[in-house]
């Protein structure tokens, strides 16, 4: 049995073997990875998930009026990423829980993406996260992760938020911060 983002894949040898890099349309090779990554992610996105908040009780609201959970991308890269056609999830066996439409994102340029379950307007994701810790991914069109996180348990009202040394850690609603000092 082949364990899941795997693939079976011709060797050189003429054997079959499991494979961590699919590398479908290409060589089983490292260069065929590579070739393919550059193919479902041409832009080599350099998108981070830099918060996260799974039981928002006091911060953003929805086009409803209503608090949900919210996630926040980042552009840390020196060019503009089109995240448009990309997912977002928070189920390993369903990617492509709210597709993102319209969105490109510059340098240092962040996106809030409101969580807001089932009842979902235009634009809100209809899917909300488990406060209890979930894997949130982000894939692109082909459904190849380009970005996951994994969410601890969080009390309510705080966030899981990327520090400026790369390390998460949780917070106090940073995100409402944010928009008091601006």
């Amino acid at each position: 049995q082949i364990s899941r983002d795997t693939s079976w894949a011709l060797q050189a040898d003429g054997t079959y073997a499991q494979c961590m890099e699919s590398t479908p349309g290409f060589d089983n090779t490292a260069e065929g990875y590579t070739l393919w990554l550059n193919m479902v992610n041409p832009a080599k996105l350099d998108i981070v998930i830099n918060e996260v908040m799974t039981a928002n009780f006091s911060t953003v609201t929805n086009a409803a009026g209503y608090l949900c959970d919210w996630v926040e991308l980042k552009n840390v890269g020196s060019s503009p990423a089109d995240l448009s056609g990309c997912y977002l999830s928070d189920d390993p066996d369903d990617r492509s829980l709210f597709r993102i439409e319209n969105l490109i994102l510059q340098p240092g340029d962040t996106a809030l993406i409101l969580c807001s379950g089932a009842e979902a307007a235009p634009g809100e994701a209809s899917f909300s996260m488990k406060k209890s810790g979930c894997t949130l991914m982000l894939t692109g069109p082909a459904g190849n992760i380009l970005t996951q996180l994994e969410v601890p348990a969080l009390e309510d009202d705080r966030s899981w938020a990327l520090n400026p040394d790369g390390t998460y850690a949780a917070t106090r609603g940073y995100y409402l911060h944010e928009l008091v000092e601006k």
